[in-house]
C-alpha cells in the first residue's frame, strides 16, 4: 500500500516534523526513518519543496490549522487557505 501526502494525496516520500525535534520547520526525514515521539506530516516532494522555498503550507493537527513556512514555523491560521 502506498502512503499518501497529507496535503494532496500524491505519493508521500517525506516525514516532516513541524513541531520538533529541530528548532525550525526544516526537519525532514524519509518515511520510516522519522523521529519517534514527534508528530509527523507525510509529504510529497512538491510540498517539501514548497516549505523549503518559503511558501506557506497549511496543515491540520489535533483539530487546529497551522500555517508553516521556513520563516514563521508555527502560526495558527483561521482557514486552510
Amino acid at each position: 500500500m502506498t502512503t499518501r501526502c497529507d496535503k494532496c494525496n500524491d505519493t508521500a516520500v517525506w516525514a516532516w516534523h513541524p513541531f520538533g525535534p529541530a528548532e525550525d520547520a526544516n526537519c525532514f526525514t524519509t518515511l520510516g526513518s522519522h523521529y519517534r515521539g514527534f508528530p509527523v506530516v507525510k509529504l510529497c516532494d512538491g510540498h517539501k519543496q514548497d516549505i523549503q522555498d518559503g511558501k506557506l503550507v497549511t496543515f491540520k493537527f489535533k483539530g487546529e490549522w497551522y500555517g508553516v513556512n521556513n520563516k514563521e514555523p508555527y502560526d495558527v491560521v483561521s482557514s486552510p487557505f
